[in-house]
């Protein structure tokens, strides 16, 4: 077996104030052509943005660790850029 890692980039973010290796971790299969935007990320908020590079458009999507007790401010945050 291999491991995922041979397999797939990894984009990884620490939440703050927590347990030590928890946060927010993305596996892409390689080829796919895709990386890291932090142009639309905030460093207050849990998500990671990636840019996707299409044959005919590029796209972009928001990948997040929302808590139930966050009243939606990590999606405001979002939003707000």
């Amino acid at each position: 077996d291999a491991d995922h890692r041979d397999l797939h980039k990894e984009y990884r973010r620490q939440r703050q104030m927590l347990i030590r290796d928890s946060g927010l971790g993305i596996y892409i299969k390689y080829g796919i052509p895709c990386a890291r935007d932090p142009a639309f990320e905030d460093t207050d908020q849990p998500y990671i943005c990636l840019r996707f590079a299409l044959i005919h458009a590029t796209t972009y999507i928001f990948f997040l660790y929302r808590p139930h007790d966050d009243k939606l401010a990590v999606i405001n945050g979002i939003l707000s850029f």
